[in-house]
């Protein structure tokens, strides 16, 4: 439940089990420091996750208030209005089997509007509820094996 003075911190699948399967925190702050130092006392196993031994976010972790990436903001000063949503994505690292397939995947990405975040976003949030659906299916990118 979200405070009515406070935020809405959206995590990703991988990091749900460390906020108690939580997909979305209620916290307090005005500031993403704030947000996420409340969001790691509430639920301290994310604060190695997102954050290093000096404090800044690691740099696999995605963080965004509202369209902004809160790096090219103000970082973790990048202030967060009352009422506010602040999303947590890891960075995603790898490639197709075939050079094609990563020209056909780009894309359709730019087709889709992924350039804004907004829409990165929400295709997040939307590919949670389909991982969710017991009958969703997913496609396996193709292997030497499965031609």
């Amino acid at each position: 439940m979200v405070p009515d003075h406070g935020v809405t911190v959206v995590l990703p699948g991988v990091l749900r089990p460390h906020a108690g399967g939580a997909h979305e925190v209620g916290v307090e702050g005005s500031t993403v420091g704030e947000v996420l130092d409340a969001l790691t006392t509430a639920h301290p196993a994310l604060g190695r996750r997102l954050r290093d031994e000096q404090g800044a976010l690691r740099r696999f972790v995605n963080v965004y208030v509202g369209d902004t990436d809160v790096r090219d903001a103000q970082g973790l000063d990048t202030p967060v209005p009352v009422g506010g949503q602040v999303v947590v994505l890891p960075s995603v690292a790898g490639g197709a089997a075939e050079p094609a397939a990563c020209g056909q995947a780009a894309a359709t990405s730019a087709s889709a509007g992924a350039g804004s975040i907004g829409a990165a976003a929400a295709g997040a949030r939307a590919d949670l509820r389909v991982s969710r659906t017991p009958s969703a299916t997913t496609a396996a990118p193709a292997t030497a094996s499965s031609r």
